[in-house]
């Protein structure tokens, strides 16, 4: 048995975007979204994509921008997106 609170409610809906190399985003694979990292942009749109769990196999899959949504974590009861490198406080 699990508690409500347990339950994650749906991201708002979110529309195709653009990534970069190096972004952290999740890729709908085998019935789950699974948290990687973009690798490359290919000439067709597609993205070729590396798992973060060493339990995925394949460990690199090619995906579709639908298929590939930002990441967020959940953080006090939000999906919080990745803060970006400009947003990070830096010390002089």
């Amino acid at each position: 048995m699990f508690s409500v609170s347990h339950i994650r409610p749906q991201l708002p809906p979110l529309r195709p975007r653009k990534f970069k190399q190096g972004e952290d985003a999740d890729a709908y694979h085998k019935n789950g979204w699974w948290e990687g990292v973009i690798l490359q942009e290919w000439n067709n749109g597609n993205y070729l994509f590396m798992f973060h769990s060493d339990n995925q196999w394949p460990k690199y899959v090619v995906f579709g921008v639908n298929q590939l949504r930002l990441h967020r974590t959940w953080f006090n009861g939000y999906w919080v997106p990745p803060v970006q490198e400009s947003e990070l406080a830096v010390e002089v």
